[in-house]
């Protein structure tokens, strides 16, 4: 996210088939060991046909931008069932790090066209970061992107910037050479695809989630201010919750000072199935008390009204 932007916001499948039946007296009949250290990922995609296969890594891929070598393994960890595969990845990138860092290996991005890039943007203050009207400029210029949209955060989010509204020069470097960028060009079309995954629920949710502990001012808090939380929710919310305005009406008029860690999650719980009428909304459910209080504010302001 940028400085600009900052002062706002601080101011305010296919399943595997089942195994054939047999009898305990059968034996189950074997198989020729052959050499399957790397390509065992794939057994369970035998049985599928070439195209399901593309179709299964080709969806997993464009949730998650991840490398073929990751959606087989995540595919074949969760016996190729898609969602799971996804939540699983998301959940526990861990698990996969290995597998990406060595399909990025053979990229080939130019590490001093990478540089050059970033001292273009750098801060005057400090070669290896970029902040302020330079981040600005990065986002603007460089990869034509709103800077008051979502996509800088999102792009924030990927790059694993450790500090708000900073991008440090070793993030920039890691990120761009994993994905085999060297070229503004491309920087543009991966800012695209970035700002493209935050339509997606899954990856809204990891990207809403991660959010909330960057902004944080301090490691140790569960809360963040409610002028923050409301910069970032006019933001971010109208990709996925079309009472956003509501809501943020209603927080506003609440008198609420901070936004907890749970009030933060539970809202896109809320969010991302509730009917605009609020028909489907569960009053004997676990909701924090902030979202119990708004239902029964829309509802009072609808009374008024009609």
């Amino acid at each position: 996210m940028i400085r600009c932007n900052v002062v706002s916001l601080r101011a305010l499948t296919v399943a595997e088939p089942a195994e054939k039946h047999r009898s305990h007296d059968e034996k189950p009949n074997k198989v020729k060991s052959h050499n399957v250290s790397s390509t065992s990922n794939t057994i369970s995609f035998i049985i599928m046909s070439s195209a399901a296969q593309k179709k299964l890594v080709k969806e997993f891929k464009a949730v998650t931008s991840a490398s073929d070598k990751v959606a087989i393994e995540a595919l074949n960890n969760n016996r190729n069932d898609l969602e799971r595969a996804i939540d699983d990845y998301y959940s526990n990138k861990h698990k996969y790090s290995s597998l990406a860092s060595s399909s990025s290996s053979s990229s080939k991005a130019d590490a001093k066209k990478l540089n050059a890039i970033f001292d273009k943007y750098a801060s005057p203050d400090d070669k290896d970061s970029m902040e302020g009207q330079q981040l600005a400029s990065f986002f603007t210029d460089a990869l034509k992107v709103d800077p008051n949209g979502a996509t800088p955060l999102a792009l924030a989010w990927q790059y694993k910037c450790a500090n708000f509204a900073t991008i440090e020069r070793q993030e920039f470097l890691t990120y761009y050479q994993a994905q085999g960028i060297d070229t503004l060009s491309a920087m543009q079309s991966d800012a695209k695809r970035v700002g493209q995954m935050l339509n997606d629920k899954r990856s809204f949710k990891d990207f809403y989630k991660w959010l909330f502990n960057h902004v944080k001012e301090e490691e140790e808090r569960k809360t963040i201010d409610v002028n923050v939380a409301i910069g970032l929710w006019s933001v971010i919310l109208p990709l996925h919750f079309n009472l956003y305005g509501e809501w943020i009406a209603f927080v506003k008029s609440s008198g609420m000072k901070m936004v907890s860690s749970d009030l933060w999650t539970q809202l896109f719980e809320f969010a991302k199935d509730i009917k605009d009428d609020l028909s489907n909304f569960d009053e004997d459910g676990a909701w924090p008390v902030s979202i119990d209080e708004f239902v029964a504010w829309m509802a009072k302001n609808k009374k008024q009204a009609s």
